[in-house]
């Protein structure tokens, strides 16, 4: 590179590149300016121009993308704290709200192609909104799992035990080539999901007037006006429970209101996936959480300790939810325990690694229906609650391992890109979390969610589920939630500037 300067000035891609990446890191301007006379990278201004041209380019192609093909949107707020290190009257530490979007194309199930046409659900399939609060009508079968579903859950929950069991049982090496694949409920087909950073804006969503300003935004930025979507057609639009709520609100204040834009008509909210996994996590974690400083071996305090990880407050009466990443790696962690120690009780071994060495596929198969019937579903507790002697730990780690088991489910569902079985689980939580101090809010969303998708026309509520997870490599188990790839926007947008985490 420094040969190319030599020979002329104007070849300085290998400085750009630095310049980009020294901004990305947090690199101060002096030592910028220090690199730049070195011909490493180049002067801020510069670099800082580039930027400039690169953004423009990408505001470019977003614009155009969404004139060819019909996409989806995805916003959520964004904190960032910036530290200023002298400060001045009028430069001081302070934190800066926006919102960051993402532009993701639309993918049709029916052709398998990345790219939708204009007009393909056209507005008219969105139901119309009469009334202040969301009415449709619903039937069992449709926010209920029905017995069907119920096999299905069974059958998938029995894999992800025989799974995990082939995992943390080192004995059971020579059966890994009989695992198989789970049950295929609604499988996404496999391609590769294209995402386009939007401008982030210097807008709130956290208020009506916020999320109207934000739709009317990100739309203005992409040229889109309100004959551009009523050629495009529905554009879902993902986000968090607030988002969800919001868009609800400001859909209902503008029932009235004709325009695609301003009276929200052009676009169809759903529910983010990666926040209603995060609640059902936290709703096992709460309810199973124990009593700390108990005597009694059980409960996930009790094994949280017990493996001397870091001290965490959860449990229903907390006045702050536990934080996500430890408690589904603890999730994760208790399974596969609970898992082994089932196989040890019904192998008929004192010694389970000797019988696992020596088991053959179908006494594999036996023990785990055991374990399975006996430990992890909802007869065993009933069971237990009815003998004489009854243990309370043992009742309610039964229930831990039912409610754990459904969680891991769900987790390998959005990996595989099984929206059936996601579905399948919501239903159950949706249940789950009508009781006493849980999650009241996500069970509303799971009921309203799961009855407004069996309003819609077949062919907008397949675009609806097969859109719902994005893979951005295109290859197997690598799917996502919407809302987590706009988690993840951010957080890197945290990064560069120096800030700490994603929301």
């Amino acid at each position: 590179c420094m040969l190319a300067v030599l020979r002329s000035q104007r070849a300085n891609n290998f400085q750009a590149v630095i310049g980009v990446f020294l901004i990305a890191s947090g690199m101060s301007k002096r030592t910028m300016e220090m690199l730049h006379h070195a011909r490493i990278s180049l002067s801020y201004p510069a670099t800082i121009k580039h930027l400039r041209a690169l953004s423009q380019e990408a505001v470019q192609k977003y614009q155009r993308i969404v004139k060819e093909q019909m996409c989806s949107l995805v916003w959520d707020n964004l904190c960032i704290q910036f530290r200023v290190g002298s400060q001045r009257l009028d430069s001081k530490d302070h934190f800066d709200n926006g919102t960051t979007a993402t532009l993701i194309p639309i993918f049709n199930p029916y052709t398998k192609s990345c790219q939708t046409a204009h007009g393909t659900l056209p507005l008219s399939m969105k139901p119309a909104r009469y009334t202040t609060n969301p009415v449709f009508d619903f039937t069992d079968n449709a926010i209920l799992p029905s017995p069907v579903d119920i096999q299905n859950i069974i059958q998938c929950c029995k894999w992800q035990l025989r799974r995990v069991a082939l995992e943390v049982i080192p004995g059971l090496a020579h059966l890994k080539s009989s695992l198989g694949s789970c049950l295929e409920v609604d499988k996404i087909e496999l391609h590769k999901t294209e995402q386009y950073p939007l401008l982030a804006m210097n807008e709130e969503e956290n208020s009506i007037d916020g999320t109207i300003r934000v739709f009317q935004t990100l739309l203005r930025n992409a040229k889109v006006t309100n004959d551009d979507l009523i050629a495009h057609g529905i554009m879902f639009t993902d986000g968090d429970l607030l988002t969800d709520s919001l868009v609800d609100k400001v859909e209902s204040s503008r029932r009235n209101n004709m325009l695609p834009i301003n009276g929200m008509k052009g676009n169809l909210r759903r529910l983010g996936i990666w926040h209603a996994k995060a609640s059902g996590c936290h709703m096992t974690i709460n309810e199973h959480w124990g009593q700390p400083q108990s005597k009694n071996a059980g409960g996930l305090w009790w094994e949280n300790n017990r493996l001397g990880r870091k001290n965490m407050v959860a449990g229903w009466q907390s006045s702050k939810a536990a934080p996500w990443k430890p408690s589904h790696e603890l999730l994760h962690i208790s399974l596969a325990a609970h898992v082994s120690d089932g196989f040890h009780l019904f192998c008929g071994s004192e010694d389970l690694d000797q019988w696992a060495r020596t088991a053959s596929s179908d006494d594999f198969v036996q023990v785990l229906d055991l374990v399975y019937e006996n430990l992890f579903t909802t007869r065993s507790y009933d069971h237990a609650k009815q003998l004489d002697d009854q243990d309370t730990t043992y009742s309610n780690t039964l229930l831990q391992n039912r409610d754990t088991l459904l969680y891991i489910e769900i987790v390998d569902a959005i990996r595989s890109g099984d929206i059936g079985r996601v579905i399948n689980i919501f239903k159950m939580w949706m249940v789950m979390m009508r009781a006493k101090k849980t999650m009241p809010k996500y069970a509303d969303a799971f009921f309203e969610t799961l009855g407004r998708l069996n309003t819609y026309p077949e062919i907008l509520k397949k675009f609806y589920l097969h859109n719902w997870l994005v893979n951005v490599t295109g290859k197997e188990n690598r799917w996502k939630e919407v809302d987590l790839l706009q988690e993840h926007q951010n957080f890197w947008a945290k990064i560069i500037y120096n800030a700490k985490g994603s929301n």
